[in-house]
């Protein structure tokens, strides 16, 4: 969906408890991040101005609306609403996620996440935000495992 400058996407019908459908949502935001670096010496190459992003992902329902004149179809609710909430948060390049995919994926030793600390946050929404990377010492190994 686009939505201004935005682009937005879901994984269909994707179970919380499901570790491997949750870490492939993960991993698939990290990717993007990655690829910055190559994206942006593409554009220089191309004389196209540098192009930053943030990703921000919830978990939850949300209403999916079909068009009689399109082949995209509308989501929205309050987990789209969240989304957008917390991708203004975000710092550029990076990935935040709200406390229902940190649960999520809290256990997964191959991610650190960063809580940030901002009571506005938690007041305002009633939603705690985190910050993901992936840890150095494991990508290397994750890449080797994708290749093999």
């Amino acid at each position: 969906k686009n939505i201004g400058d935005a682009l937005m996407f879901r994984f269909a019908n994707i179970d919380s408890k499901d570790n491997a459908a949750m870490k492939n949502v993960l991993e698939c935001c990290l990717s993007m991040i990655e690829s910055h670096d190559e994206l942006k010496k593409d554009l220089n190459a191309k004389n196209i101005g540098e192009l930053d992003y943030k990703i921000s992902v919830t978990y939850g329902p949300v209403k999916v609306a079909e068009s009689t004149t399109s082949k995209i179809s509308d989501i929205f609710g309050p987990t789209v609403n969240r989304c957008f909430k917390i991708n203004s948060f975000c710092p550029k390049n990076s990935i935040v996620v709200g406390t229902n995919m940190y649960n999520s994926l809290k256990n997964f030793e191959e991610y650190e996440f960063s809580q940030f600390c901002s009571i506005e946050i938690k007041q305002k929404y009633g939603y705690n935000i985190f910050e993901v990377k992936r840890k150095t010492s494991t990508k290397n190994s994750y890449d080797e495992n994708i290749i093999n």
